[in-house]
């Protein structure tokens, strides 16, 4: 829920009926969101890339676990015929997840040579901390995992 309590109705494209409402977010909404992931950064940067890889394997799990309803509302959402959204959504998500688990301890810094003897050339993989994600509405639920699953796969939230 915003702030401000307003609310945009989401209308199924293929029937014009009207199927829920969600939060009209404003300004403050997004202040305090991101003031939100900025907490949860401190504590999700610090937690260890196998234990990430878990949460995102669990994470695929309940993807696969609550795939109708998934399916069913994306279908819903976008006017997309169900069968394809049970093709596109479910299956394809919690694969996403899945393959970003298995790079969270595949991602490492490295050292390099250079053409100093006396020069140590490194780097070292961070998380960036808060990322936004702008999700295209034709298939909103599969583009969210493209986003979500290496955004904290790599620790940022």
């Amino acid at each position: 829920m915003s702030l401000s309590g307003a609310t945009i109705d989401v209308i199924n494209p293929k029937t014009g009926r009207l199927i829920g409402a969600v939060a009209a977010a404003q300004a403050a909404d997004i202040d305090r969101a991101v003031e939100a992931a900025r907490t949860a950064f401190r504590g999700w940067r610090r937690t260890p890339p196998a234990q990430r890889a878990n949460i995102l394997w669990r994470i695929a799990d309940l993807i696969e676990k609550h795939g109708e309803e998934l399916a069913t509302l994306e279908a819903l959402d976008v006017g997309m015929p169900i069968d394809l959204a049970r093709e596109l959504t479910a299956p394809r998500c919690a694969d996403t997840f899945r393959y970003y688990a298995g790079w969270c301890s595949k991602l490492e810094g490295a050292t390099t040579q250079t053409s100093l003897m006396d020069v140590h050339a490194y780097t070292l993989r961070e998380p960036y901390g808060v990322c936004e994600q702008i999700v295209p509405g034709n298939a909103p639920v599969k583009m969210a995992s493209w986003k979500l699953a290496p955004c904290l796969a790599t620790g940022n939230v």
